[in-house]
């Protein structure tokens, strides 16, 4: 560990040093192209790799991370303002390949592309996997494409709970605790072996009130119905083309064809699902060729045999 701190530190210098040039002649270059060359349409492609965490991890911890750290919530919030003061920047392209946040961070960034949109940007989402935090992420969004291999699983809210009075008492320990009120039903978890009646209430209380706020926006935010978002995931689980058929994505594409999507005046919703980069198909002679002799030989067998058996009847 005592080796690898001073080893990076002299690399990222170095690397820093020979990277130094190039970036000063590519940002040269980018304003000197910008003051003749403008283009209406210009999306910035930014990433989320893990997740949305809401505070910076240290500075030493960052050297020894093999790849970069997300953005925390106050640098995305200065970022989206940044970018909605920038004239020549249509919108970004969002890009999720894992998403580890809790509900109010996912509500609250959501919030954040909503602020932004009002500035005239647009929001394009692009997920690995789309489960319900992405979906409901994509619901600030304008528009919401997968590539064909994107698993889509949308599942409805659920609580899990967990009791172990019983275990406790068998193992001969006590948990001794003193409630001031009725819903005050935190300890119960370490004193019961399964939920009181009013423990149960709160929980469906809080359950049902959140799954009314998430249905209600995922709606808005579609222009969807909630009953029939309801009815989509109590199914659960889709194949992207079965997701575009219920009109939960916008389009089916591969991450190379996106900005071909974003400059299309009229995009289509769906292109085969050929990798741009794979190599070409080879023909294979032998499938063009007629059938073999021993195909025609067998055919010419049971044509015989047929005739046979209806002259015998």
């Amino acid at each position: 560990m005592f080796i690898r701190f001073p080893v990076l530190l002299l690399w990222n210098l170095l690397r820093n040093l020979v990277r130094f040039p190039f970036v000063l002649l590519q940002a040269i270059l980018q304003v000197v192209f910008g003051l003749f060359v403008k283009d209406k349409k210009q999306y910035i492609r930014l990433e989320i790799r893990k997740g949305l965490p809401y505070w910076e991890r240290s500075s030493i911890l960052q050297w020894f991370q093999s790849e970069p750290s997300d953005l925390t919530m106050d640098q995305w919030r200065d970022l989206l303002k940044k970018l909605g003061t920038k004239k020549n920047i249509e919108g970004m392209v969002l890009e999720i390949r894992e998403l580890h946040a809790g509900w109010p961070v996912l509500d609250e960034f959501r919030t954040m592309l909503l602020a932004y949109r009002e500035q005239g940007k647009r929001v394009v989402l692009y997920p690995h996997q789309l489960t319900t935090a992405e979906y409901y992420l994509a619901t600030g969004a304008d528009k919401l494409l997968i590539s064909p291999a994107t698993p889509v699983m949308l599942n409805s809210p659920a609580f899990q709970s967990f009791f172990f009075g019983a275990i406790l008492k068998e193992v001969g320990v006590s948990f001794d605790v003193q409630r001031m009120g009725a819903h005050k039903n935190a300890p119960e978890n370490m004193t019961r072996a399964f939920p009181s009646p009013t423990y149960r209430g709160d929980l469906y209380e809080l359950l049902f009130g959140f799954t009314q706020h998430m249905f209600t926006e995922m709606a808005k935010g579609r222009d969807d119905d909630p009953d029939r978002l309801r009815q989509i995931f109590a199914w659960g689980v889709f194949s992207p083309e079965e997701a575009l058929q219920h009109e939960l994505i916008d389009a089916i594409r591969f991450s190379e064809r996106l900005i071909e999507y974003l400059k299309a005046e009229e995009p289509d919703t769906f292109v085969y699902p050929e990798h741009p980069q794979a190599p070409p198909k080879e023909e294979n002679p032998e499938e063009n060729s007629g059938p073999s002799t021993s195909s025609t030989e067998l055919r010419e067998s049971e044509t015989a045999e047929t005739a046979d058996s209806e002259a015998a009847e």
